[in-house]
């Protein structure tokens, strides 16, 4: 995988020395995450689950843009925060426990898309790197989760460059889990946890 983030770098560094449509910049914004994953059975009366709703996180850093007459190629290299939550429920329905958790990753997406004047319509790659998490535990010991330390995905969307400012509307989604398993007291389970996300960005460009 490190020789594929290689050679993008390579071909963006060519591609920069032969037109003189590029633009390198700074972006920042909110996302807002989605996670999904099959509920799993603990202890046998006692099932952990994911609340159906989407958590709001913040990402910023780096973003390039290369135009060729009307197309254009526009990678980005972002850090991100995104909250993550996990409920165990008994059988009668009552929560016994709770784990709100915050996942920091590094996400590389390529945007490939079309202008019209300042609109824009784009869609791409994006490999996202898991950096670590911070996990506060209430009611819930000794557990730990593990994550995937490489992930890749898709995003598409829409956005406007206006003279400097580059802004961005994306939905994305992880073609892979990124959750794999959970270990509550010793007792480990799989859990295949998806994360998808819609992502709001504004960026200046110089």
């Amino acid at each position: 995988m490190k020789k594929v983030f290689l050679l993008i770098i390579i071909i963006f560094a060519s591609l920069t020395t032969g037109y003189s449509q590029f633009r390198f910049g700074v972006r920042g914004g909110v996302n807002w995450n989605y996670v999904l994953a099959d509920n799993i059975v603990y202890d046998g009366n006692t099932t952990i689950t994911l609340p159906s709703k989407a958590n709001m996180g913040y990402h910023f850093g780096l973003i390039s843009q290369i135009e060729l007459f009307n197309l254009f190629v526009q990678p980005e290299l972002l850090f991100l925060s995104n909250k993550n939550e996990l409920i165990l429920k008994n059988t009668s329905g009552d929560n016994e426990g709770y784990v709100e958790q915050r996942v920091f990753r590094l996400d590389v997406p390529v945007m490939f898309g079309v202008k019209i004047k300042s609109f824009k319509i784009q869609a791409g790659p994006i490999g996202t790197i898991f950096l670590g998490d911070k996990t506060n535990l209430i009611e819930i010991q000794d557990f730990d989760q593990e994550f995937k330390s490489l992930t890749f995905g898709y995003q598409a969307g829409i956005g406007f460059d206006l003279s400097r400012v580059s802004l961005d509307l994306k939905y994305e989604g992880n073609l892979s889990d990124f959750g794999k398993e959970v270990t509550i007291n010793n007792n480990t389970f799989n859990l295949d946890q998806r994360s998808n996300q819609i992502v709001f960005s504004i960026g200046l460009l110089f």
